[in-house]
Protein backbone atom coordinates (compact mmCIF):
# COMPACT_ATOMS: atom_id res chain seq x y z
CA UNK A 1 0.00 0.00 0.00
CA UNK A 2 1.49 3.34 -1.05
CA UNK A 3 1.62 6.49 1.09
CA UNK A 4 -1.49 8.08 -0.47
CA UNK A 5 -3.52 4.89 0.04
CA UNK A 6 -2.39 4.61 3.66
CA UNK A 7 -3.29 8.24 4.32
CA UNK A 8 -6.74 7.73 2.77
CA UNK A 9 -7.26 4.57 4.84
CA UNK A 10 -6.10 6.30 8.04
CA UNK A 11 -8.40 9.29 7.46
CA UNK A 12 -11.44 7.07 6.94
CA UNK A 13 -10.79 4.79 9.92
CA UNK A 14 -9.65 7.47 12.38
CA UNK A 15 -13.22 8.07 13.60
CA UNK A 16 -13.94 4.42 14.37
CA UNK A 17 -14.21 3.82 18.11
CA UNK A 18 -15.66 0.87 20.00
CA UNK A 19 -18.37 1.32 22.62
CA UNK A 20 -15.77 0.68 25.35
CA UNK A 21 -13.50 3.39 23.94
CA UNK A 22 -16.39 5.84 23.77
CA UNK A 23 -17.25 5.04 27.38
CA UNK A 24 -13.68 5.74 28.49
CA UNK A 25 -13.67 8.92 26.41
CA UNK A 26 -16.87 10.13 28.09
CA UNK A 27 -15.53 9.35 31.58
CA UNK A 28 -12.24 11.11 30.88
CA UNK A 29 -13.96 14.12 29.33
CA UNK A 30 -16.52 14.49 32.12
CA UNK A 31 -13.98 14.20 34.96
CA UNK A 32 -11.44 16.47 33.26
CA UNK A 33 -14.05 19.06 32.28
CA UNK A 34 -15.32 19.25 35.87
CA UNK A 35 -11.80 19.77 37.22
CA UNK A 36 -10.95 22.28 34.47
CA UNK A 37 -14.16 24.23 35.12
CA UNK A 38 -13.44 24.52 38.84
CA UNK A 39 -9.83 25.53 38.23
CA UNK A 40 -10.56 28.12 35.53
CA UNK A 41 -13.38 29.65 37.56
CA UNK A 42 -11.39 29.71 40.80
CA UNK A 43 -8.39 31.27 39.05
CA UNK A 44 -10.61 33.91 37.44
CA UNK A 45 -9.56 32.97 33.92
CA UNK A 46 -13.14 32.84 32.70
CA UNK A 47 -16.23 34.83 33.67
CA UNK A 48 -19.40 32.89 33.00
CA UNK A 49 -22.26 31.49 35.06
CA UNK A 50 -22.02 28.12 36.76
CA UNK A 51 -24.32 26.04 34.55
CA UNK A 52 -23.44 27.87 31.34
CA UNK A 53 -19.75 27.72 32.22
CA UNK A 54 -19.75 24.00 32.82
CA UNK A 55 -21.61 23.34 29.56
CA UNK A 56 -19.08 25.46 27.65
CA UNK A 57 -16.17 23.72 29.38
CA UNK A 58 -17.65 20.28 28.69
CA UNK A 59 -18.28 21.17 25.04
CA UNK A 60 -14.76 22.45 24.42
CA UNK A 61 -13.07 19.68 26.35
CA UNK A 62 -14.97 17.03 24.40
CA UNK A 63 -14.24 18.73 21.07
CA UNK A 64 -10.57 19.49 21.70
CA UNK A 65 -9.79 16.15 23.31
CA UNK A 66 -11.42 14.44 20.33
CA UNK A 67 -9.18 16.47 17.97
CA UNK A 68 -6.19 15.44 20.09
CA UNK A 69 -7.08 11.73 19.97
CA UNK A 70 -8.03 11.78 16.28
CA UNK A 71 -4.61 13.18 15.42
CA UNK A 72 -2.98 10.28 17.25
CA UNK A 73 -5.30 7.63 15.80
CA UNK A 74 -4.79 8.90 12.25
CA UNK A 75 -1.01 8.78 12.65
CA UNK A 76 -1.15 5.30 14.18
CA UNK A 77 -3.20 3.97 11.27
CA UNK A 78 -0.86 5.64 8.79
CA UNK A 79 2.04 3.81 10.46
CA UNK A 80 0.16 0.53 10.07
CA UNK A 81 -1.20 0.12 13.60
CA UNK A 82 -4.62 -0.22 15.14
CA UNK A 83 -5.00 2.28 17.96
CA UNK A 84 -7.24 1.45 20.93
CA UNK A 85 -7.92 4.23 23.42
CA UNK A 86 -7.23 3.21 27.01
CA UNK A 87 -6.73 4.82 30.41
CA UNK A 88 -5.02 3.81 33.61
CA UNK A 89 -7.90 2.54 35.75
CA UNK A 90 -6.78 4.56 38.76
CA UNK A 91 -6.15 7.72 36.73
CA UNK A 92 -9.55 9.44 37.05
CA UNK A 93 -9.73 8.68 40.79
CA UNK A 94 -6.23 10.03 41.42
CA UNK A 95 -7.08 13.16 39.42
CA UNK A 96 -10.31 13.72 41.38
CA UNK A 97 -8.59 13.11 44.71
CA UNK A 98 -5.67 15.49 44.08
CA UNK A 99 -7.88 18.20 42.61
CA UNK A 100 -10.65 18.16 45.20
CA UNK A 101 -8.31 17.56 48.15
CA UNK A 102 -6.27 20.66 47.33
CA UNK A 103 -9.50 22.56 46.63
CA UNK A 104 -10.83 21.64 50.09
CA UNK A 105 -7.53 22.58 51.76
CA UNK A 106 -6.94 25.93 50.08
CA UNK A 107 -10.36 27.13 48.85
CA UNK A 108 -10.87 29.85 47.68
CA UNK A 109 -7.20 30.75 47.25
CA UNK A 110 -5.66 27.78 45.48
CA UNK A 111 -6.37 24.50 43.73
CA UNK A 112 -3.93 22.06 42.14
CA UNK A 113 -5.75 20.56 39.16
CA UNK A 114 -4.71 17.17 37.83
CA UNK A 115 -6.11 16.04 34.51
CA UNK A 116 -5.38 12.41 33.79
CA UNK A 117 -5.61 11.85 30.04
CA UNK A 118 -5.22 8.34 28.62
CA UNK A 119 -3.30 7.05 25.64
CA UNK A 120 -3.54 4.56 22.78
CA UNK A 121 -2.57 0.91 22.80
CA UNK A 122 -1.09 0.01 19.40
CA UNK A 123 -1.44 -3.29 17.53
CA UNK A 124 0.20 -4.05 14.20
CA UNK A 125 -1.91 -4.33 11.02
CA UNK A 126 0.29 -6.85 9.14
CA UNK A 127 -0.91 -6.00 5.61
CA UNK A 128 0.04 -2.35 6.13
CA UNK A 129 3.58 -3.31 7.19
CA UNK A 130 4.53 -5.45 4.23
CA UNK A 131 8.06 -4.80 3.01
CA UNK A 132 9.09 -3.17 6.28
CA UNK A 133 11.69 -4.32 8.78
CA UNK A 134 9.49 -3.15 11.64
CA UNK A 135 6.73 -5.70 12.07
CA UNK A 136 6.54 -5.16 15.82
CA UNK A 137 5.53 -1.99 17.66
CA UNK A 138 8.64 0.03 18.47
CA UNK A 139 9.32 3.03 20.67
CA UNK A 140 9.58 5.15 17.53
CA UNK A 141 5.95 4.30 16.70
CA UNK A 142 4.81 5.27 20.20
CA UNK A 143 6.83 8.47 19.97
CA UNK A 144 5.43 9.54 16.59
CA UNK A 145 1.86 8.78 17.67
CA UNK A 146 2.55 10.61 20.94
CA UNK A 147 3.53 13.89 19.27
CA UNK A 148 0.76 13.71 16.63
CA UNK A 149 -1.97 14.52 19.18
CA UNK A 150 -0.42 17.73 20.53
CA UNK A 151 0.44 18.89 17.01
CA UNK A 152 -3.16 18.32 15.85
CA UNK A 153 -4.44 20.34 18.79
CA UNK A 154 -1.88 23.12 18.24
CA UNK A 155 -2.84 23.42 14.57
CA UNK A 156 -6.55 23.45 15.45
CA UNK A 157 -5.94 26.23 17.95
CA UNK A 158 -3.79 28.29 15.57
CA UNK A 159 -6.07 27.89 12.55
CA UNK A 160 -9.48 28.16 14.25
CA UNK A 161 -9.66 29.12 17.94
CA UNK A 162 -7.04 31.85 18.25
CA UNK A 163 -8.06 33.80 15.10
CA UNK A 164 -11.75 33.61 16.12
CA UNK A 165 -10.96 35.00 19.57
CA UNK A 166 -8.69 37.76 18.22
CA UNK A 167 -11.40 38.80 15.73
CA UNK A 168 -14.34 38.68 18.16
CA UNK A 169 -12.90 38.99 21.67
CA UNK A 170 -15.50 36.44 22.76
CA UNK A 171 -15.21 34.74 26.16
CA UNK A 172 -16.53 31.61 24.44
CA UNK A 173 -13.43 31.17 22.27
CA UNK A 174 -11.18 32.33 25.10
CA UNK A 175 -12.44 29.43 27.20
CA UNK A 176 -11.50 27.07 24.36
CA UNK A 177 -7.96 28.42 24.30
CA UNK A 178 -7.58 27.91 28.06
CA UNK A 179 -8.80 24.33 27.73
CA UNK A 180 -6.36 23.78 24.85
CA UNK A 181 -3.60 24.92 27.20
CA UNK A 182 -4.71 22.50 29.92
CA UNK A 183 -4.85 19.51 27.55
CA UNK A 184 -1.43 20.30 26.06
CA UNK A 185 0.18 20.71 29.47
CA UNK A 186 -1.24 17.63 31.18
CA UNK A 187 -0.85 15.38 28.13
CA UNK A 188 2.88 16.19 28.15
CA UNK A 189 3.43 14.94 31.71
CA UNK A 190 5.00 11.43 31.85
CA UNK A 191 2.23 9.90 33.96
CA UNK A 192 1.55 6.12 33.87
CA UNK A 193 -0.13 4.97 30.63
CA UNK A 194 -0.08 8.48 29.23
CA UNK A 195 0.88 10.25 26.04
CA UNK A 196 3.76 12.05 27.76
CA UNK A 197 5.14 8.72 28.96
CA UNK A 198 5.35 7.42 25.37
CA UNK A 199 7.49 10.39 24.35
CA UNK A 200 9.56 10.19 27.54
CA UNK A 201 10.38 6.51 26.99
CA UNK A 202 11.57 7.16 23.44
CA UNK A 203 13.82 10.11 24.25
CA UNK A 204 14.12 12.03 27.51
CA UNK A 205 15.86 14.88 25.72
CA UNK A 206 13.14 15.17 23.12
CA UNK A 207 10.49 14.90 25.85
CA UNK A 208 12.16 17.84 27.59
CA UNK A 209 12.24 19.72 24.28
CA UNK A 210 8.54 19.10 23.59
CA UNK A 211 7.59 19.94 27.20
CA UNK A 212 9.44 23.27 27.13
CA UNK A 213 8.02 23.97 23.68
CA UNK A 214 4.52 23.36 25.03
CA UNK A 215 5.10 25.76 27.92
CA UNK A 216 6.54 28.51 25.70
CA UNK A 217 3.84 27.98 23.08
CA UNK A 218 1.12 28.23 25.73
CA UNK A 219 2.59 31.43 27.11
CA UNK A 220 2.45 32.95 23.62
CA UNK A 221 -1.07 31.67 23.09
CA UNK A 222 -2.31 33.06 26.40
CA UNK A 223 -1.04 36.58 25.69
CA UNK A 224 -4.08 36.91 23.40
CA UNK A 225 -2.71 39.33 20.81
CA UNK A 226 -1.77 39.20 17.13
CA UNK A 227 1.99 39.50 17.73
CA UNK A 228 2.06 36.51 20.08
CA UNK A 229 -0.18 34.63 17.64
CA UNK A 230 2.27 35.13 14.77
CA UNK A 231 5.19 34.12 17.00
CA UNK A 232 3.30 30.98 18.10
CA UNK A 233 2.59 30.14 14.46
CA UNK A 234 6.26 30.52 13.50
CA UNK A 235 7.30 28.45 16.52
CA UNK A 236 4.89 25.66 15.57
CA UNK A 237 6.23 25.59 11.99
CA UNK A 238 9.82 25.44 13.27
CA UNK A 239 9.04 22.58 15.65
CA UNK A 240 7.25 20.59 12.92
CA UNK A 241 10.33 21.03 10.71
CA UNK A 242 12.66 19.89 13.53
CA UNK A 243 10.38 16.95 14.29
CA UNK A 244 10.45 15.79 10.66
CA UNK A 245 14.25 15.82 10.67
CA UNK A 246 14.37 13.98 14.00
CA UNK A 247 12.00 11.24 12.85
CA UNK A 248 13.66 10.88 9.45
CA UNK A 249 17.11 10.44 11.02
CA UNK A 250 15.78 7.66 13.22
Amino acid sequence: MNQASKLSYASKKSFDYTSKELGLFIITTAVSAAIAFLFLGLAGYVSYGDVEGFIITLFFFGLLYFVFLTGQKTMALFLGCNATFTIWRFGPFVALFVSFYTLALFYPHFMLPLLYLGTFHLDVIPRLRLGKFRHAIGMKDLFIVGVAGPLALILFSLIILQPLFLLTGSEFFKAGIYITALILFFSSLPLPYSNGANIFMKSRWFWLFTFLFSIFFLLLLLLFNWVSYVLALLLAIAVIFILRIYIKDR
